[in-house]
């Protein structure tokens, strides 16, 4: 898979759980579907490329996967997170539900993909 085909099948994953989760959360109305999507399609524009290049770079310092893992997938929900929160204006804690859980999910469906493709 290219970064580009990743970074667009990310924005598709996500971008839906978090306008269903806005919705869960109470924040999707108060908000707006276009301004949660379109902070969704900005915040992982933003945070694809660091998850994409910091997993090869860090193989050596944190060798184990799941460990590397969460620290990077830990560090994109936080600052995407933080992005729902205030740009997205859900508040700091449903911003943090809204990047932990579109990250969780997307990373989910990504590794069951992969899985498919290999086997």
């Amino acid at each position: 898979m290219t970064q580009l085909q990743a970074l667009l099948l990310s924005i598709l994953i996500e971008v839906p759980v978090v306008l269903a989760l806005a919705q869960v959360l109470g924040v999707g109305a108060r908000v707006g579907w276009r301004r949660l999507a379109l902070v969704g399609c900005t915040a992982t524009l933003l945070t694809h490329p660091f998850a994409w290049h910091g997993f090869p770079l860090l193989a050596d310092a944190v060798p184990n996967y799941p460990l590397r893992a969460l620290i990077i997938e830990g560090g994109v929900a936080t600052v995407e997170g933080l992005l729902y929160g205030t740009i997205g204006r859900a508040g700091l804690a449903r911003g943090q539900a809204l990047g932990w859980v579109s990250n969780a999910v997307s990373y989910g469906i990504g590794l069951v993909l992969f899985r498919l493709v290999l086997a």
